[in-house]
Parts: C-alpha cells; sequence; structure tokens
C-alpha cells in the first residue's frame, strides 16, 4: 500500500514537472520571439543611456534628475547594471532587452514555486499558465525597463 502511494505521488510529481517545463518553454517563446522589435521607446533610450555609462558613473547618475527634471529617476539600479553587462556581449535592442525577457521568464517561475507554497501544485500550474499567456506580464517582459525585475524580486 505505502509503495503504490509513493509510486503515485511520484508520477504526479514527473507529470507536474512535465506540465511546468510545458509552460515555461511557452512563457519564454512568447517572450523572445521578435524581441528586437518594436523600435526602442524614449524610455528605454534614457535607460539605455545610463547602462552605457561606465559602473561608478552609472551609479552616481542614479542619484540625479531624470531626463524630464520633474522627478527623481525611480529605476532599481540593478536594472541598469545588468543591461550595462549585457551590452558587453553586443550593442543591439535583442541584447539589451534580454535581461528584462529573462527575468520574466524567471518570475513565472517563481509564481509557480509561491503558488505552490500557498495553494497546492494543481493552483500553481493554472497561476503559471495564466501568467505566461498574459499579455501585459509578456509586454512588460519584452521592454527594457525594470517592470519584469520587480515580478521576479
Amino acid at each position: 500500500m505505502v509503495n503504490s502511494v509513493r509510486a503515485m505521488q511520484q508520477a504526479g510529481n514527473r507529470s507536474t514537472s512535465l506540465l511546468l517545463v510545458l509552460i515555461l518553454l511557452v512563457g519564454a517563446a512568447l517572450r523572445l520571439y521578435a524581441l528586437a522589435g518594436p523600435e526602442l521607446q524614449w524610455d528605454e533610450f534614457l535607460a539605455l543611456h545610463r547602462a552605457s555609462m561606465s559602473l561608478p558613473h552609472l551609479v552616481a547618475s542614479l542619484n540625479t534628475q531624470a531626463a524630464s527634471d520633474v522627478a527623481l529617476d525611480t529605476s532599481p539600479p540593478l536594472h541598469h547594471i545588468f543591461i550595462h553587462f549585457f551590452r558587453l556581449l553586443g550593442d543591439n535592442d535583442t541584447l539589451v532587452r534580454l535581461p528584462g525577457a529573462l527575468f520574466g521568464i524567471l518570475s513565472l517561475l517563481m509564481i509557480f514555486l509561491v503558488s505552490r507554497q500557498f495553494f497546492n501544485e494543481r493552483a500553481a500550474l493554472y497561476s503559471t499558465l495564466y501568467c505566461a499567456l498574459l499579455q501585459f506580464h509578456i509586454n512588460y517582459s519584452r521592454f527594457m525597463r525594470w517592470y519584469a525585475f520587480f515580478y521576479f524580486f
């Protein structure tokens, strides 16, 4: 009896893992497909400009006024630092948007883990699938902004 219960749990764990991997692959495809388009937006150019600075100047610049001189830049420093290092791999729109897409994909895994902790595996799979297909989560993961970082952390 105990062996059959363990076998059922292992089969359930394997199917959950398989479904999770499938959902993550679909989420990754939606976030990575044609990542270079559309063209960069105004706030993405500002983030790219800041990420182009040397690391000490980049960190120091986060304490200064934003381009509009209306308010301080509220972007998290880690976002600019990630873009700074991804620019070292090459200078194109895909690479500078890649950190946001990767954190968007990783946030799907985080949603699964948190949902499973508070509810159960079935609810965790449904919530992960919902977020993987959610249009605004896909779009925010594709911009060179800090929104996907927010989902992850």
